[in-house]
């Protein structure tokens, strides 16, 4: 009875902690050559959470290109790419 009651427990721990994460690829307006980018305007959006605008600008700007971030309405003109992302 004590074996069945630890597999149990053992058994609502890795179901409690075990997830469900999906991932869509990104969505492309303009195919232009990405890769040649030396600016960025990563969009503050309301769908999107602090953490993950950072971590988006941090991954771009790891690549070596210049971010930026804020509201849609105020994307400069000059940005060579924006980019949107939202919390799913």
């Amino acid at each position: 009875m004590k074996i069945k009651l630890q597999f149990a427990v053992i058994g609502f721990i890795v179901i409690a902690l075990s997830g469900c994460a999906s991932m869509k690829p990104p969505t492309i307006t303009d195919s232009g050559p990405i890769f040649s980018a030396e600016t960025a305007y990563v969009v503050e959006a309301d769908t999107s959470s602090a953490e993950m605008r950072l971590a988006v600008q941090k991954a771009i700007s790891d690549l070596g290109i210049a971010t930026w971030s804020g509201p849609l309405s105020e994307k400069p003109d000059h940005m060579d790419i924006y980019v949107e992302c939202s919390d799913n």
